[in-house]
């Protein structure tokens, strides 16, 4: 019996968030649904992209908790990816934003496109783009700087994957929140880890309580 990524999320619970320092996670793996996203892509060669679109929560629901190693993502040091590059820019120009590159890149966009995004997050003025930064960007700086992290106010949103030697990689969701950590230095912080390479679980694992039992391991060593 397989078992699925959103099965285990559902039975672990807080049980998979580990309590970690940002600085000894080094590695980003990409997605946290590589199977499906594959799927999705081969699909895409025969089906026209509305239809595809409309499989994505099928993928989704589908994944595999095991990554197989043909789909695990190749490791990318967290401090070469674009969001960490970007967030340690805000940091350094923090108190004169309209220096920083993030300032610039929403810019450029709301120029071309007549509007920019973050996420749900739609700025259709450099007004907007200004409030963005400062009252959401800068205020999580400031909070995670003074305050370190706050689950009663967030919750667990940044999500890590196990790779196959048992290190940790960033994956998916709540990437600028953990950048932001990193930069910063903050030596606690929450990953909820919801898959893990299939050389590390190995065979026969098929159960959330038996990869619970060795999650205690995967955090101590990135303490």
């Amino acid at each position: 019996m397989v078992l699925k990524q959103k099965t285990f999320i559902a039975e672990a619970g807080t049980r998979a968030v580990l309590w970690i320092d940002p600085a000894r996670v080094d590695g980003h793996s990409g997605s946290k649904w590589p199977v499906g996203k594959h799927r999705l892509k081969q699909l895409g060669r025969v089906l026209p992209p509305p239809l595809v679109r409309m499989l994505r929560p099928w993928a989704k629901g589908s994944e595999p908790f095991a990554i197989p190693r043909e789909h695990f993502g190749e490791i990318e040091p967290v401090t070469e990816t674009v969001r960490y590059q970007r967030v340690a820019d805000f940091i350094a120009h923090k108190d004169a934003i309209r220096q920083s590159a993030w300032y610039r890149d929403l810019m450029a966009d709301l120029e071309r496109d007549g509007i920019a995004r973050h996420k749900e997050i739609a700025m259709q003025n450099e007004a907007e783009v200004v409030e963005f930064l400062e009252g959401y960007v800068r205020k999580l700086v400031v909070s995670l700087a003074t305050e370190g992290y706050r689950p009663d106010a967030v919750g667990f949103e940044s999500t890590a994957v196990i790779d196959a030697g048992g290190r940790l990689c960033k994956a998916g969701s709540g990437n600028h929140r953990f950048n932001i950590a990193k930069v910063l230095g903050v030596d606690r912080f929450p990953l909820r880890v919801v898959a893990a390479h299939e050389g590390w679980l190995g065979k026969g694992v098929s159960r959330t309580e038996e990869v619970l039992t060795r999650l205690p391991e995967v955090e101590a060593a990135h303490r």
